[in-house]
């Protein structure tokens, strides 16, 4: 863990010093510890070892700096460093030659990767709350990239001015939790009630639902849509925008038996699910439909990991996994798309697949597991999920379920 973890801070130094002279080369670079990161992540999975790092930062405060690795663990880090690693072999065909800044957004990239990877590693919430800021920083960074541009600049303010202001939210909920449980560590999380547990719980999901784009905010994230593509292929559908979904995830056992955590849940779930399908129908621009529906696609996971059983949680874990692959392989493809014809409308595309025919066939695969087609990885996901919701029963059988398959249907039509 300290070793890969050191490879990263050491690479994002070195680029941070030489890359502007390294010119595309620096995104090679990147690509290293990203790679090594997933290599050793995928050596881990389907094992029962736990592996653990850390020590005490200040003693007297139980404040520690604390890893670990487990079936989780790995199975997210190996998205988060193997998408991260293609999306910069991506990007050496994306940016010209003489493309300006090209080393400083390697640097940003890899040190945003870092601490996506920190992130889904902790096990203590310090921890998690250190690299979940160091997330909305980079992320800043990444979408004012373009920082000459005015719409960029926007962008980038409205996701940092909604992120940072979760991350307040984030830290108030820590502090009562703490309280409320006794623990700083997530590995050693029960359920905790009583009006401290409550108070934790509504400042969590509402930190959770600023970085995952929950209804109302998800403004943030299609104006974000102005970064580079490679941008959106790694923040906008792998990594930044499913933090506040693990979030969720990690935090869900401790608040399960909270009476507000299963209906503040799902009313940001299924309200983001329902409105951002709408609203990737109503755009032509290809970029934009895509985070639309990444949008709606973040609202079904976080009313899944609300309903809480066993299958939901499962299904939930199994959309967030292929959900990841195939967003990122669409966000590449809208982007050269974009590059090769100079358009992402999509009334004034066609006939691609005589000039670009590899990005056909990735176009074409990925956009049938995003709507659920067998045999492609997103069928047996979406069923999982509809498995989920015909489980339920009474009143919520009816509104969570008749929205998850509704939901579904507008992700096909969209």
């Amino acid at each position: 863990i300290w070793l890969l973890l050191a490879l990263h801070v050491v690479t994002v130094v070195a680029l941070s010093m030489v890359g502007a002279r390294l010119g595309r080369t620096a995104l090679w670079v990147a690509a290293i510890p990203m790679a090594a990161t997933a290599v050793w992540s995928a050596t881990r999975l389907g094992t029962d070892d736990v592996i653990t790092a850390g020590f005490q930062w200040v003693p007297g405060l139980d404040v520690a700096i604390e890893f670990r690795v487990d079936a989780m663990g790995a199975l997210l880090s190996v998205l988060v460093s193997g998408i991260g690693a293609l999306v910069c072999i991506y990007a050496v065909g994306y940016f010209s030659a003489g493309a300006v800044g090209v080393g400083r957004f390697a640097a940003t990239l890899l040190a945003f990767s870092t601490a996506m990877v920190g992130l889904v590693w902790a096990d203590s919430i310090w921890t998690l709350f250190i690299f979940w800021e160091l997330t909305s920083i980079t992320s800043f960074l990444l979408v004012g990239f373009k920082h000459t541009d005015p719409v960029a600049r926007t962008a980038a303010r409205r996701a940092l001015v909604i992120t940072a202001a979760g991350g307040l939210s984030l830290l108030a909920g820590f502090v009562l939790f703490v309280d409320a449980a006794g623990t700083t560590r997530l590995s050693e999380i029960t359920p905790i009630t009583g009006s401290t547990a409550t108070a934790a719980a509504v400042l969590i999901l509402v930190a959770a639902a600023t970085k995952s784009a929950q209804f109302p905010f998800h403004v943030w994230l299609p104006g974000a849509m102005a970064a580079p593509t490679p941008v959106s292929a790694y923040l906008h559908s792998a990594t930044m925008v499913k933090a506040g979904v693990i979030l969720v995830a990690v935090m869900a056992p401790a608040f399960q038996d909270t009476e507000v955590w299963k209906p503040l849940g799902l009313s940001f779930g299924l309200a983001t699910m329902a409105w951002g399908a709408v609203g990737a129908l109503r755009h032509v621009d290809a970029k934009l439909i895509l985070a639309w529906g990444t949008v709606s696609q973040l609202g079904l996971l976080i009313t899944l990991l609300a309903v809480g059983t066993p299958k939901a949680t499962f299904a939930a874990i199994s959309i967030l996994v292929a959900h990841a692959i195939y967003k990122a392989a669409l966000f590449m493809v809208v982007g050269e798309v974009d590059v090769r014809t100079g358009t992402r409308n999509i009334n004034e595309l066609s006939g691609l697949r005589r000039t670009m025919p590899i990005t056909f066939a990735v176009a074409v695969i990925s956009g049938a597991s995003m709507a659920g087609i067998p045999p492609l990885l997103g069928f047996p996901t979406k069923e999982a999920a509809v498995d989920a919701a015909l489980g339920l029963s009474g009143a919520e059988f009816w509104i969570v379920g008749g929205l998850i398959i509704g939901g579904s249907v507008l992700t096909v039509a969209y």
